[in-house]
């Protein structure tokens, strides 16, 4: 693997000190959790209370019809893992989490489509994950939506570079190609980076550095599928 370019660094650095330091705290906060065996739904709790904003997104989407059929009125995350259960909440809690930052209105549609790609792409994994009998669909959720994180985080903050990306993609070019125009790197090369700086291992750093593991497979077959289905 070549080494990395000054300015993917800058970016990274950037986007995990400057830019996302409440985002960064969080993901990397839920994920390290979910990997300590020891660790149940009160710690995952105490991780989720931490940050007021979080808490209010996830008890508005785990009374939803949706994910509470049932309408028991959760007013506690506590309470929300007892009723939906700790794998319900850890899927969710990272889904908000994308959330967390308000996005600039210049970017606002890029980083949307982004963020909505991401959680269709985890639903479908998980389902095919599912259907397969792998051991975990739960962490084969957390490894799709995780997967283009750098997307996800470039769109939120980029500045003039988003725009030059956006007209190069417009006049033709490949998204990638655009990307490596204007930044030197691509936004897949950014996940990566971002990745390894939140020292997310596990099937995360499997399904972006090795795509065509048996288990990395199912990550990209939902974002194929999600893809599909939007087009």
């Amino acid at each position: 693997m070549s080494p990395p370019t000054a300015s993917l660094v800058e970016w990274t650095h950037t986007l995990c000190e400057r830019d996302m330091p409440i985002f960064s705290k969080t993901a990397q906060s839920v994920y390290q959790t979910m990997e300590d065996e020891n660790k149940g739904a009160s710690e995952l709790a105490a991780v989720v209370l931490q940050d007021p904003a979080l808490t209010a997104k996830l008890l508005k989407i785990s009374n939803s019809p949706f994910y509470n059929p049932s309408r028991q009125k959760l007013g506690t995350v506590t309470r929300a893992i007892v009723i939906l259960g700790i794998n319900c909440i850890r899927e969710l809690t990272l889904a908000c989490s994308f959330f967390e930052s308000v996005l600039p209105q210049q970017n606002k549609q890029y980083a949307s489509e982004e963020i909505a790609k991401a959680i269709h792409s985890a639903m479908q994994a998980k389902s095919l994950a599912t259907v397969a009998r792998d051991p975990s669909p739960e962490e084969v959720f957390v490894a799709t939506l995780l997967h283009s994180i750098g997307d996800i985080a470039f769109w939120c903050f980029c500045g003039e570079e988003g725009q030059r990306i956006s007209a190069l993609i417009y006049s033709g070019h490949s998204a990638e190609a655009a990307q490596r125009q204007v930044l030197g790197f691509t936004l897949e090369e950014l996940s990566r980076s971002l990745s390894q700086t939140w020292h997310l291992s596990g099937l995360i750093e499997e399904a972006l550095n090795k795509p065509d593991a048996p288990r990395s497979r199912l990550v990209k077959l939902g974002h194929t599928i999600a893809e599909a289905i939007q087009q």
